[in-house]
């Protein structure tokens, strides 16, 4: 009878936490909530477009461009398949709920083993991820919150194996299979985000090798390559139909290597107060690591291998990289899986406070960033005044005229708000973009010639619409040349060809 209550209780922990995640969703992802309707913005309007121009039938990286990963624009997709904001606001929840989900379980397995399980010691683990995730969150829609799910559930097979390793070394082969679906998944959303995983997994390797399990060892790789194939195959069957299989592999993978060496260059120093923030969950971890090791008599247990790799490859990563708040979401999982598994409360204990403070500061910066989404479209209204200024200026665009328009250098919301969709590849972030490859601009304004599209849309300012000199100049002579301004706002300018 006990447990069926205990089974009860569990369930009724579980649906309260998802409904304070969902209330905390709906007011932080100020792109895909249904509170804010009329915003899109930032990374996440990028990936809508992706998606909304696959319904439409575009082909990915042929017709329509970025450089993540095809997975993360099937999701889209999907979304607009269903209902389009709404739908994908309905998935972020799905996702969350998952990672939720198996959080919870990995507290369940470390709290059991260590007798110290209780909704108290689950909830102080939950709040403190929530406070870091939804501060790392940046409006939502984005890769690396997509990625959470498969690292998450990962990191729950990977915890049952190395708790029970001491009794049972043998990997079990379809722990493998599920690593190779979910690494590959990743891949295909973002390189980066697959980090905690791959650490994981080279621990394993390494310590099937330790124990001599060569042939456990062979299995886990073959079930493992099998679980990579599972999601492969089918990505390259599918762009090798559409004729785009080097497109996606230049955008996904090769050009990202151009993208992080042209833009890793970051200073911390430049903005040391926020990025001291946003690197206090790393540090706490560290520190708890470090704690642990000292208590044990730097007696390492396999587990403390996962925990030690894991923020080694997590911190290198994150160092390398642009340092976008966003970047740190997928460190989340890994900070709440060594606060569970090393934190225990003591009010007295320098830890707690460490992690209460990490908690207060996060949860500062939430309600900072949630006040300003929901002050800037409901009561200054900022965001519903550049919906409508620039809706209200697309609008004069003839519906046999839209198939022939494009953007340049401009807010991929833009496109959104006058449900509109480009007639070019490269129709944002054209300066940015060529950082990485020159040949963008060079490909795009070659296109303009030659093509001359119906309506151009650019920045409000002709004289700086790029920040390469031969760049603004070529655009100003096409402008000048074959295009009349027909309306311009503080936030673009419109342009139709010449009759």
């Amino acid at each position: 009878m006990s447990a069926t209550i205990t089974k009860r209780k569990e369930r009724l922990f579980l649906l309260v936490v998802y409904a304070v995640f969902i209330f905390g969703l709906l007011i932080v992802a100020r792109y895909t909530s249904p509170l804010y309707l009329n915003n899109y913005g930032g990374d996440s309007a990028i990936f809508m477009m992706m998606g909304k121009s696959m319904v439409a039938g575009k082909v990915l990286y042929v017709d329509i461009f970025d450089h993540k990963g095809p997975v993360l624009f099937f999701i889209e997709a999907f979304g607009y398949l269903f209902g389009g904001k709404i739908a994908i606001f309905i998935i972020e929840c799905i996702f969350g709920i998952i990672t939720i989900t198996s959080l919870y379980h990995i507290c369940k397995l470390i709290g059991t083993k260590k007798n110290s399980f209780s909704v108290f010691s689950v909830s102080a683990v939950l709040v403190s991820g929530f406070a870091v995730f939804f501060y790392t969150f940046t409006g939502g829609n984005l890769s690396e919150e997509y990625s959470l799910p498969f690292i998450t559930v990962c990191l729950y097979f990977m915890t049952k194996y190395v708790l029970n390793a001491e009794h049972s070394t043998e990997h079990p082969v379809w722990y493998a299979f599920l690593y190779g679906i979910a690494i590959s998944a990743v891949f295909f959303i973002r390189l980066n985000n697959a980090v905690t995983i791959c650490a994981g997994v080279l621990v394993i390797f390494l310590y099937l090798i330790y124990k001599k399990k060569f042939k456990n060892l062979l299995m886990n790789l073959l079930f493992g390559v099998f679980g990579v194939a599972v999601v492969t195959v089918p990505i390259v069957i599918y762009f090798t139909y559409k004729g785009a299989l080097y497109d996606m592999i230049y955008a996904t993978f090769l050009y990202n290597f151009k993208y992080t060496s042209a833009s890793s260059s970051v200073s911390i120093f430049s903005n040391l107060p926020e990025y001291a923030i946003l690197y206090l969950p790393v540090i706490i971890s560290f520190i708890l690591f470090f704690c642990n090791l000292i208590r044990n008599k730097f007696k390492i247990q396999l587990i403390d291998w996962v925990v030690a790799v894991s923020l080694v490859v997590n911190t290198a990563s994150l160092i390398l990289a642009n340092q976008y708040s966003h970047y740190f979401t997928v460190f989340v999982p890994l900070y709440m899986f060594v606060v569970c598994i090393y934190w225990k409360f003591r009010l007295k204990d320098v830890k707690t406070y460490l992690i209460a403070v990490c908690l207060m500061l996060y949860a500062f910066k939430v309600l900072m960033f949630s006040y300003a989404s929901v002050n800037a479209y409901y009561l200054n209204k900022s965001t519903i005044e550049v919906y409508n200024t620039v809706r209200n200026c697309l609008s004069i665009i003839p519906e046999d005229e839209k198939d022939s328009f494009i953007g340049y250098n401009l807010n991929a919301g833009y496109y959104m708000y006058g449900d509109l969709l480009p007639c070019h590849k490269y129709y944002i972030l054209h300066d940015w973009w060529s950082k990485a490859d020159p040949s963008i601009n060079t490909d795009f304004l070659n296109w303009l010639e030659e093509e001359t599209p119906v309506w151009i849309m650019t920045p409000p300012n002709e004289d700086s619409m790029s920040i390469n000199e031969t760049v603004q100049n070529k655009m100003s002579d096409i402008l000048e040349n074959h295009y009349e301004l027909k309306d311009k706002n503080k936030y673009i300018c419109l342009y139709r060809v010449k009759d």
